[in-house]
Order: C-alpha cells, then structure tokens, then sequence
C-alpha cells in the first residue's frame, strides 16, 4: 500500500519506549514551547496553528505563544510549514513524495517541525499529531475527545506520510461540517467552502450533466436529433443524448469551458449520462457500442472528444464521467484520455457482504468491472453507497463491510472514492455518526482496524451505553450474515423477511439496557433516544401491513406517537431520498391501526 507504513511503525515502536528521549511538551500547565509558522503561509495553515494552540491549551493548560518564522527561533518551537528554519535544523523533507497533502514530522532537537504539501498537507501533519499521537478524536461536528494530560511528551519521530486515497468524501449531511473534515483529513466538496480557511478539497463539479449541458426545453422542438433514438423515434424523456452528433459535441464543449471558467476551483467537471437507462440507438452510436461490447464505448468516445478539445487551455484539470449502471462494463478498445476520470459507480452491489465475499452475483460482476477499468485508466474514481436510499431511517447492517470495500479500492488503484449517504433534507439516517466517523477513518487509513475503531467511537459517543449499542449493532450484522440477507442501496423493506420474526421485541430490549446505562447521563441519552427510531419505524411499517386485527394497536399508537416525536425534535424532514417525511405521517396517522387505538 501507498501509506509509509514503515515510518509508522517507527513512531509506534517509539510511542512504546523504543525511540530515544521524548520531548515534553508541556507539564503542569506549563510548556517553554512556541508555535512558529511561515509568515506567507495559506489560511489553512493559520487555521491549523490556531487549532494546534487551542487543542494543547485543552489538554494541558497550557496555552503556547504563537509567531511566524520572521522572528528568531524560540529556544523550544513546534515549527509548523515550509519556514525559514527548515535548513538550519538539517530538515529535509521528500517534497516530490509529499505531494499536495502528505506531511512529515520530525523531531530536531529541542524542536518539532510538521511540515507538508502545499495544499493541506501542514495541516493534515497538525491533525495526524494530535490525533495519531496524542488521543484527539472528532467523532462529529458537535462532539470531540480531547485528553487530558499533566504531562504531554512524545517521543523522538521521523514519520512521513501519504494517504493511499487522492480524494476522500462522506456524502452525508453529518458530515458536512468544513472543520470536522479538515480534522478527519477528509477533502471532499463540503471543505470547499470557505475555500481559504480550509485549504478546499479535491472538487468534482456535477453529475447527471447531459440534459444541464443541452436542455431539452432549449434544443429538442428543433433539433431532436439531439437526443436519444428509441425504438425509432427520437425522444427526451427518460432518455440520453446523441454522443455521435457533432452539434452535441461542441456544445458540450463549450458548456464544460464554461464551467470550468465558472468554478475555477473544480479538478473535474462531470459530462455525464441521466440517471436513467435508454441510451441513442442510432445506427453510429451502436456501432461503437456492439464494436466495443458496451454502452461505455459511444459515451467514452464522446469524452474523449470533449477532453482533447479542452486540454490546452486546463492542463491540470479533467473530464469526468460516469461508469454507471448501462455503461458499467468497460469498452473492448476504447482507452480513456489521460485527462479523463472515470467514476464508477457500485449501484447494484450488496452492502452487508463485502465485495470480495459476497455469494451474490451483483458484487462479483463489480469486482470484474474494476478490475477492467484498473487495466484502462490511471484515473479511476468510486461512487460508492452506504446508506438505504428507499428508507434512511431503517437499520441498514453495512458497517462491516465498509473498511474491507475501501481496502478493495485502494488495492485496485483507486484514486478516490466517494461514499454517498443521508445527504439531503435534516439527516439523522440510522447511525448517521458512527458510520460517518468509520468512513472517515479508513479513507483516510485503509489499514486501521476496524474494532478500535467502532469500540473507541461507542465508548467515547455513548458512554455506559457503548456495550449495549455494541450488542445491538452485532445482533443486526450477524443476523445479516447468518441468513445471507442482502442489503442492497434501495432494499429490502422493513417488512422484509430479516425484520420477521423477533427483530423488533430484541432490539427494543437491547436499547432499554442502554437507555438505562445513561438515565443519569443525559448527553448521552440524548444520544442513544435516537437509535431506536430504525426500531420503531420497522415496528410501525409491519403493524401497518399487518392491520389492526394482528397487532396491539394501542402499542403501535405508543411507537407511532413516539416515532413522530424524534421526528419533530430532531426536525427530520426525509423518509427517504424523495419523499417527505410528512407522507409517511398522514399515512400512519390515517391508518387503520391508529385509529383503532382511540
């Protein structure tokens, strides 16, 4: 793998006795230490010195003097970017290596300096310090673990490193916080704003573009040739664009170089296909589409065009487009520009099972496909899925299987991946937190282990409650696996065969054991309130199939009311991807069951 796993270990032997002295830091509130960065640095660096000042003070007491490298050196300085001293202390780090978000940590006695790549990489070097080393945890925009020490030291280091992953991002409205992605190392499109204060993100402009790129409202009643054609008649509805007409090309191009003038900051503006089927079925476009044994073949001939058409004038930046569901498979021939990045889209695949593992033929056909697109492009992107999109508020058992799929990615190439979620609306999907926190752990580090990571995320997020939400979260994965059921991005229903049975009666009884591990501890049963909304509404969606005569309807009212009133204190707006939460109230409210309780 890409990580320096070798230097890591060095640290790690050092954090273990094994590396020479260590540096104290600060003791009994006290520290001799200054903080010194470039006086030209960007406003990421300034955000990470800020932040750096703000965690030592938290966990020591001790708040350290800050200064830029126009002043002499302090006689003990953390030095943080590419400052004036660099030479003087024989610190010399592999710049080419970095890139634009690695970062090397060195002791140079009495100093310590991070410094990294022009873009993040300083700040990702303050962020691997506090966190790798010294315990800091920013488990959600709102709730972060900052140690407390009487004495903060740390061994004698050298360490540099690089993540395997180009580009990183957790699609969900928990996830959304610029700070907390800074912190996670994350670089995704919610850090580009405010671009400065963040040092912006690996930004991958639209999706879906064909129809934004030539609307049919505009060009259709005089030009339908423009359009896909479908069982002989030319049509727009529901349907794609002609990816041989030349019209279409140059006004695709012309649309891309708008973009791109348009968000300067954009690494890849997307020209992609609708989200739907119906590819042209003009004589040229199969052509290339029987020629090439895929409806890639036509879409990825037209990218190509637009690629070339727009290199010299944006050398360092590409054209994107989508391997998604028609043109999944790669083409027999056609080879993607150098300046084209293809994002491919895992839509039919199961979730509860890694790729590698699972007996269902959805995920093996995707794992051929990657590997066939690993043998085309250097360019290769993920749009992966880790949410219900049918029903966000449902238990969706995927958690283990979310390091293994990104370790898969990261060993097939894969420059970035893009894990889409709960992004719309109010959020609050099933375990939106902790499943926000693991991604952002292994994008970031493929290789960290999957247990700490969830029992210090339980421990730290839930309190005394971790080990009953740790029991619950094992009786949903292992149901899974023991009855080989298959969670796919928009199934199965809450009526599903997995939730039969006695789902509801044992996970109600392993949240009472929770909810009683905090009655005295109300930030975390505030915390905990929230995960057996999945419950109810699986509770409720069986009792509304099932009708009045089947179930206590005077208890379903009680989990109706009560899953209504999560609904409203959290301000919970979505049921699913597209329907309002407000459907599913007049529903339940209109239901047989509930008035059958009066």
């Amino acid at each position: 793998m890409r990580y320096c796993l070798l230097a890591v270990l060095a640290v790690l032997a050092g954090l273990t006795g094994g590396a020479g002295e260590e540096f104290v830091i600060a003791e009994d509130g006290e520290s001799p230490y200054v903080i010194v960065y470039p006086a030209e640095a960007p406003p990421v660096v300034e955000t990470a010195v800020d932040d750096l000042q703000h965690h030592l003070e938290q966990m020591t007491g001790a708040r350290l003097p800050i200064q830029t490298d126009e002043e002499p050196l302090p006689e003990h300085a953390i030095l943080l970017g590419n400052n004036h001293f660099l030479d003087e202390l024989g610190v010399e780090p592999e710049w080419d290596r970095l890139g634009d978000e690695g970062y090397h940590i060195q002791t140079a006695e009495p100093h310590l300096v991070i410094v990294g790549g022009p873009v993040r990489g300083t700040a990702y070097g303050v962020y691997g310090l506090l966190d790798d080393h010294w315990g800091c945890r920013w488990l959600t925009p709102e709730v972060s673990h900052v140690p407390e020490r009487e004495r903060l030291e740390l061994p004698d280091i050298d360490e540099t490193v690089v993540p395997p992953l180009m580009y990183r991002e957790s699609f969900w409205v928990e996830a959304s916080d610029p700070m907390w992605n800074l912190r996670n190392r994350l670089n995704g499109a919610w850090i580009t704003s405010p671009q400065e204060e963040h040092g912006g993100g690996f930004y991958y402009d639209g999706v879906h573009t064909f129809f934004p790129f030539v609307p049919p409202e505009e060009y259709f009643d005089d030009h339908p040739e423009y359009y896909s054609l479908i069982d002989g008649e030319r049509q727009w509805e529901y349907a794609q664009l002609c990816l041989t007409n030349e019209d279409v090309l140059e006004i695709v191009i012309g649309q891309v170089r708008q973009r791109f003038e348009a968000v300067p900051d954009a690494d890849v503006v997307s020209v992609s296909q609708n989200d739907w089927r119906n590819p042209c079925q003009c004589e040229p476009c199969q052509a290339i589409a029987e020629e090439e044994g895929s409806e890639a073949g036509p879409l990825l001939h037209f990218v190509n065009q637009v690629a070339d058409a727009i290199r010299d004038d944006y050398p360092d930046r590409y054209v994107g487009t989508l391997a998604y569901q028609y043109t999944r498979t790669p083409p027999e021939n056609i080879v993607p520009r150098d300046n084209v990045a293809i994002r491919l889209c895992s839509i039919e695949c199961c979730f509860s099972h890694t790729l590698e593992e699972c007996d269902a033929g959805q995920n093996e056909a995707f794992a051929e496909d990657i590997r066939g697109w690993q043998e085309l492009t250097d360019n290769l992107f993920i749009w992966n899925y880790t949410t219900n999109f049918a029903h966000y508020h449902q238990p969706h058992p995927n958690l283990r299987s979310l390091r293994p799929n990104i370790q898969f990615f990261e060993e097939h190439d894969v420059q970035g991946v893009f894990e889409q979620g709960n992004y719309n609306g109010a959020g609050h999907g099933e375990m939106a937190p902790l499943r926000n926190y693991l991604l952002a752990r292994f994008l970031w580090d493929p290789e960290r282990d999957y247990e700490t990571a969830l029992n210090e995320f339980l421990d730290l997020y839930y309190g005394g409650a971790a080990p009953h939400v740790r029991e619950y979260i094992e009786f949903t994965h292992d149901r899974a696996e023991e009855g080989n059921h298959h969670f796919y991005f928009n199934a199965p229903p809450p009526t599903d065969e997995y939730f039969r049975g006695d789902f509801v009666e044992q996970a109600h009884a392993l949240f009472d054991a929770a909810e009683a591990a905090v009655e005295d501890a109300p930030a975390y049963m505030e915390r905990v309130r929230i995960l057996r909304l999945p419950v109810l509404y699986v509770e409720i969606s069986q009792a509304l199939e099932a009708g009045p005569e089947h179930v206590d309807a005077a208890r379903i009212r009680e989990a109706i009311d009560a899953f209504f009133a999560m609904v409203d204190e959290y301000g919970i707006d979505l049921i699913n991807e597209h329907t309002p939460m407000d459907e599913f109230r007049e529903r339940c409210m209109q239901s047989a069951v509930y008035q059958a309780a009066h």
